[in-house]
């Protein structure tokens, strides 16, 4: 079980540097380093948009490439998380009820105005 994670630095945002950041990956089998998910589900309710922008800055000007597991309620972290890719890859099943959110999804991405989503969002079944 994860002793440091998103929320943790949520609550230290104020701290928030490369030094402060580093507890808080682990080194995977094949060599990505991974931050948990928080631990208790109200935890989540910590974060809030403005700590994924400064913690998103921060990894972007450390690492060359970032790839983020979002939820799939599309909550406003997620649609920050988004606002920043440089390319977006949207996973889903091959059934019906996948598809039909995915559908729902691409049509909300390219709904934004300021979004180019059609150059930078790609499908992958």
């Amino acid at each position: 079980m994860a002793d440091y994670t998103l929320a943790d630095v949520a609550l230290n945002i104020d701290r928030l540097d490369m030094t402060f950041l580093a507890p808080l990956f682990k080194q995977t089998q094949h060599g990505f380093v991974a931050a948990p998910h928080p631990v208790q589900m109200e935890d989540v309710s910590l974060i809030r948009e403005e700590h994924i922008q400064r913690v998103l800055g921060l990894l972007r000007s450390s690492y060359s490439h970032l790839i983020l597991d979002l939820s799939k309620g599309f909550t406003a972290t997620d649609i920050t998380s988004l606002r920043t890719a440089d390319i977006i890859l949207l996973v889903a099943q091959l059934d019906l009820s996948c598809l039909r959110n995915v559908v729902r999804m691409m049509l909300t991405l390219q709904s934004e105005e300021d979004w180019p989503t059609r150059s930078r969002s790609s499908l992958t079944v």
